[in-house]
């Protein structure tokens, strides 16, 4: 948006809910992506003209979020959110309003705590300019500003976007330029004496921001001073019922010098562009009770650097044996969001075989809450050692974090055997008698594998097959006789039994 400009955001009056009202004509290269309906008029001189039809639509987000990001630097820039590849906002132009971002809630944006971060348009892998964080929940409204902090040095200055009811108009200052500290004011144009006029003024550091509230409908002469002299100013802001209007100071306004006084009528028609530095966002609110005519202390932004909480892990090293399955539960939390998903980004070496469970990611409703996942270990994953990479929010803006699980797979040894046979003989899965026989072999086998005699290993093992298989249902039950035997031929297979 060309510097200067105002995003304007239509409204209905509510003292006439059925009655259109027609704002100025807009410049051609206004923004016009708020809630317009175009409409063909007749102007007075005849001739039709395009104007937006004003709608019964309030701008405060219901059952969503919104952020706005704001440039208020010399330079393009794109915006991330969470350290994301792809940007949030892209090529949003030196001293400009970017366009609204809304935040469902589900899928990729979820609610929970926001990284905004700006680099130079186009430049994904350059330098993070600034950053900045932010909890964003249903309901909230947000604008991100870059601004310069110094010389070489940018700030993010994220602030509160404020809908509360409001009878008059709302005005907020926000000083987003170079400036250390700036002086600002606005009083009546001179365009319509009639109405009172109701002048109001402060004093800004970088940063901060003001409110003046319950400020009378009335057309008004903005203006920002820097070391005492009108560093800025725009002679034509109308401000309006039931509405909050946003000034942002941005850029590096200069002293201008001006030959005249306000309201500077020479200096308009000299051709500087002494609005340049100043960016108006309106916001339509409810209609509420009468206030007090007020300007607030200076006030610092909701956030100016990272606090973003990292995710935290419960995902514990795991160790099987190989033909065995395993299951795990693996929790992520996010102390200032909601993790909406769990997922396996990398097993290393490379198997098939670790999964996280079809359908049994069950995620957190709400921020701090944890979000718990199945991960399983197949039968078929052969032996080794694993590193299996678990990621929180995969596929979503939200902040993403890793945790990375050791799993480890042996092969099966004969003293896993003789485990078995125990343990399915004091359960009762397998006869006294049949159990001893079965050591017996397996005594013969271990003696074997050991004296490099796997020959003869080999026709031991089996033997326990054999004899796993003819007493199957009869002193050893289905499934003793089942992992016995897949065990058994499993260390046939590794010994290259054939």
């Amino acid at each position: 948006m060309p510097r200067g400009q105002v995003v304007w955001l239509a409204r209905l009056p509510a003292s006439s809910p059925t009655r259109h009202e027609l704002r100025p004509p807009m410049p051609e290269d206004t923004d016009t992506g708020g809630p317009f309906e175009m409409v063909e008029i007749e102007a007075p001189d005849g001739n039709p003209t395009i104007q937006p039809l004003e709608v019964d639509e309030k701008d405060m987000p219901l059952e969503r979020a919104r952020l706005w990001t704001i440039n208020g630097t010399e330079r393009s820039i794109d915006v991330y959110a969470n350290y994301a590849d792809q940007p949030l906002a892209t090529d949003i132009e030196a001293t400009s309003i970017g366009s609204a971002i809304d935040i469902s809630g589900e899928g990729d944006r979820p609610y929970g705590t926001y990284t905004l971060a700006a680099r130079d348009a186009g430049e994904p892998d350059g330098d993070v300019l600034a950053s900045a964080s932010v909890p964003v929940d249903e309901g909230d409204s947000y604008s991100a500003v870059l601004h310069r902090a110094g010389e070489f040095d940018y700030q993010m200055s994220i602030y509160r976007n404020d809908y509360s009811p409001s009878q008059d108009a709302r005005v907020v200052v926000r000083h987003c330029a170079y400036p250390e500290t700036i002086d600002w004011g606005f009083f009546e144009n001179g365009e319509t004496p009639r109405i009172p006029d109701d002048p109001r003024s402060g004093t800004l550091s970088r940063g901060q921001w003001q409110e003046a509230t319950d400020v009378t409908e009335q057309d008004y002469l903005f203006q920002v001073l820097v070391d005492g002299e009108v560093a800025a100013f725009d002679a034509n802001y109308e401000f309006e019922v039931e509405t909050t209007y946003v000034v942002y100071v941005v850029g590096d306004p200069e002293p201008l010098f001006l030959p005249d006084e306000p309201p500077y009528e020479e200096s308009q028609d000299s051709g500087i562009d002494e609005s340049q530095w100043l960016l108006l966002h309106a916001f339509e609110v409810f209609p509420g009770a009468d206030q007090a005519d007020t300007v607030t202390p200076p006030t610092e932004p909701v956030s100016t650097t990272d606090t973003n909480a990292a995710i935290e892990f419960d995902c514990e090293a795991l160790r099987l044996y190989e033909t065995n399955r395993l299951e795990t539960e693996v929790r992520a939390t996010d102390p200032d969001g909601i993790v909406t998903g769990l997922a396996i980004d990398a097993v290393d070496p490379p198997t098939d075989g670790v999964t996280v469970v079809d359908n049994s990611v069950d995620r957190a409703f709400h921020p701090g809450g944890t979000t718990t996942a199945t991960l399983r270990v197949a039968p078929d994953v052969p032996p080794d050692r694993y590193e299996v990479r678990v990621i929180a929010n995969p596929e979503s803006l939200a902040q993403s974090a890793t945790c990375t699980i050791p799993v480890v797979v042996d092969p099966i040894p004969v003293a896993r055997l003789y485990d078995l046979v125990d343990r399915y003989q004091l359960s009762g899965d397998i006869d006294q008698g049949i159990a001893t026989d079965l050591n017996v072999l397996l005594d013969d086998a271990a003696a074997h594998v050991a004296a490099d005699k796997t020959s003869q290993g080999c026709a031991a093992l089996k033997d326990v097959v054999t004899l796993l298989g003819d007493n199957k249902d009869v002193g050893v039950s289905e499934t003793a006789h089942d992992d016995l035997q897949t065990e058994t031929e499993a260390l046939r297979t590794r010994l290259d039994c054939g």
